[in-house]
């Protein structure tokens, strides 16, 4: 009963019910006139077909889902693709999925709602997402979430479902002739945390400096692959 009142943003299937590769997201947007952005209803299926993350590609409007647009092209720099297909989507595809941490939606993350991440009805939600899912690996698209995860008033708790943190976070920040962001890494007991910037939000981040880090993510890809048997 707990999986199937998740708030996901896309379809739920056996093999992302738990120990699954979770993408965290920050909030559910808008469609620019203060309404919740369509993605926030969510819809369990498109055009009839239980949807995968990666099958966000497909939707028709480039600016509709631009930020699992863009996750998935994430994956095929790392090496690791995933299959955009409906009809040709594997175990590995059906473990993603993806949620966001506040559950409210807005047109910017400014500083009072990054101050949100600790509000009880943002603090609840995330750590039942984390209670429910039990994540093996756990990818952050917004580095304050690391950073939040590590504060007192989250800590505690989220180790309860993600085990003892083996490690602080570790920042790398890539030599790059562009722009260039820090990307944080942390190690707990029974999963891996990575913070990347917002895919759409982070103003200069190029795909050239998100594929540098291929040589980190793949390597925590493919053991999850392995442990989790997709």
């Amino acid at each position: 009963m707990a999986y199937s009142k998740i708030k996901a943003f896309n379809s739920k299937f056996k093999e992302n019910e738990k120990k699954g590769l979770v993408i965290c997201g920050l909030q559910f947007g808008t469609d620019g006139d203060k309404k919740p952005h369509k993605i926030a209803n969510l819809l369990d299926d498109y055009k009839g077909k239980k949807h995968c993350f990666s099958n966000f590609v497909n939707y028709p409007s480039k600016d509709d889902f631009a930020f699992q647009k863009r996750i998935t092209k994430f994956f095929g720099l790392w090496d690791c693709c995933l299959e955009t297909d409906f009809d040709k989507v594997g175990a590995f595809e059906r473990s993603l999925i993806g949620i966001n941490w506040l559950s409210n939606g807005a047109d910017s993350m400014d500083n009072e709602n990054c101050h949100s991440f600790f509000q009880a009805e943002h603090k609840e939600s995330f750590l039942h997402h984390l209670e429910v899912l039990e994540p093996k690996l756990l990818f952050f698209f917004g580095i304050d979430m690391l950073r939040a995860l590590n504060d007192e008033r989250i800590k505690p708790y989220a180790e309860n479902f993600l085990g003892k943190a083996k490690n602080e976070p570790n920042y790398i920040t890539k030599p790059f002739e562009g722009k260039s962001f820090r990307v944080g890494f942390q190690s707990f007991e029974k999963c891996e945390v990575v913070a990347f910037p917002h895919p759409t939000g982070t103003i200069g981040l190029s795909d050239e400096y998100i594929a540098l880090f291929k040589d980190e993510i793949k390597p925590l890809i493919e053991n999850y692959r392995k442990s989790k048997g997709v």
